[in-house]
């Protein structure tokens, strides 16, 4: 448009912004030759990077390889732990057969130790009650030949005081006889008398006036007799009195007297009863002490069985703990090797990926080992040949990381860069 300056400043902007685009192309095609210069300064390390690369994969491989090899073997060699471990489970298993029949047999050996000792202990008691008895019999024993002793005593006092009665009642039976006759003489003199004194009386009458003082004499001599008479009658109850008593005391003395016999006799039996019953339990009491060194046999017998059991017993559970503890080493062991397996394989196949490319290898497995030194050399190596080699600290970290984030257990890592 010609004439008009309104398109005059922008054209200058325009102009400037070209210019400066044109000095930012000079600049980005500077840095372009640039770059390519580099470039082609860097395509010889670029080369020699790749073909490093390449040597590194082909040596990862080769590790690989020698895992894979490693691994086969660790398989053999768990397959062999496996059947050892069958083996020692099966042993374990026989063991335990073994050892429930031991204890099985233990148990009725201490049963029969028990049976035999309550056995044993009964009979003790049953001895004990019978010494018990037998000594009880003893005192009875005693006491009744004391009592009859003392029965015998009273019997001959008895005895003795019967006789003195039956001699006393022998006097007061004749002392009526006698009295009898004495009343008989008396009453013959009495009838004698009367006849007399009827005779007299008669007479007396015809001649009571000059006879006066002879029959005075006579009748005097009525009256001694009728005194005497008297005298002689009250004598006579007394002695029947008397003779009554003397039979009522005899009664009591005679039927004392069959008392005591028939206690007696009932003493004596009960004697003899009791010592035909000590001599039966004198008798079993024999037989028991005969049975005891038995007994005692027995019982020592079985508690040298018992003794010898337990000792069996304890070589067994011995055996067997041994072999449990050799099991769970094995288990642990072979558990301990599939973990570090596990983590290892990941840890590589993380290597392999790319993602944690600083991973160098398991320390046991950048080494080789002879045969005849590999025990020697796990055994004082023991964890320490499962560490994980890395090229330095970051790497460890992003490997603790991911065995963290993966929840895969732990692992022990080295630093190359810090040894």
């Amino acid at each position: 448009i010609i004439g008009t300056s309104r398109f005059k400043d922008p054209i200058q902007q325009l102009a400037t912004k070209v210019s400066e685009l044109n000095e930012l192309r000079l600049e980005k095609l500077n840095r372009v030759k640039l770059v390519e210069k580099e470039k082609d300064e860097l395509e010889g390390p670029m080369k020699e990077a790749v073909e490093c690369l390449h040597l590194e994969n082909d040596r990862a491989k080769k590790q690989n390889l020698e895992a894979q090899v490693k691994t086969m073997r660790c398989k053999g060699e768990i397959k062999k732990l496996e059947n050892k471990k069958n083996d020692i489970e099966s042993s374990v298993c026989d063991l335990t057969d073994k050892l429930k029949e031991i204890t099985g047999q233990r148990k009725e050996v201490e049963e029969s130790i028990k049976e035999k000792g309550k056995v044993w202990e009964e009979e003790n008691k049953n001895y004990e009650n019978f010494q018990a008895e037998f000594n009880k019999y003893e005192v009875e024993d005693a006491n009744s030949k004391e009592e009859m002793k003392n029965t015998n005593t009273r019997r001959k006092k008895l005895m003795q005081l019967a006789k003195l009665e039956q001699e006393k009642y022998e006097r007061l039976e004749n002392l009526p006889a006698e009295n009898q006759a004495k009343i008989d003489e008396c009453q013959e003199q009495r009838e004698k008398l009367e006849k007399r004194v009827a005779e007299e009386e008669a007479n007396y009458e015809t001649a009571m006036a000059t006879l006066k003082e002879e029959t005075q004499v006579f009748q005097d001599e009525r009256d001694k007799h009728a005194s005497k008479l008297e005298g002689l009658k009250s004598k006579v109850n007394d002695t029947q009195s008397t003779l009554t008593i003397a039979q009522n005391e005899f009664s009591i003395y005679t039927s004392a007297e069959q008392k005591e016999t028939i206690r007696l006799d009932q003493l004596l039996n009960s004697i003899r009863t009791n010592k035909e019953k000590v001599k039966e339990k004198a008798a079993r009491l024999t037989e028991l002490d005969k049975l005891i060194p038995s007994k005692e046999k027995e019982l020592s017998s079985a508690e040298r069985e018992a003794g010898n059991a337990a000792q069996e017993y304890e070589e067994v559970y011995k055996q067997l703990q041994d072999a449990r503890m050799e099991f769970q080493e094995k288990s642990s062991a072979q558990s301990a090797t599939k973990s570090h397996d596990r983590i290892h394989g990941a840890l590589m196949q993380q290597k392999k990926n790319g993602n944690i490319p600083g991973i160098i290898g398991r320390l046991g497995d950048l080494g080789a080992i002879d045969k005849k030194y590999d025990v020697a050399i796990s055994t004082v190596g023991k964890g320490s040949l499962n560490t994980i080699i890395v090229d330095n600290p970051d790497t460890g970290s992003k490997c603790i990381e991911f065995l963290k984030k993966n929840n895969l257990g732990r692992a022990s890592f080295l630093a190359l860069n810090k040894t």
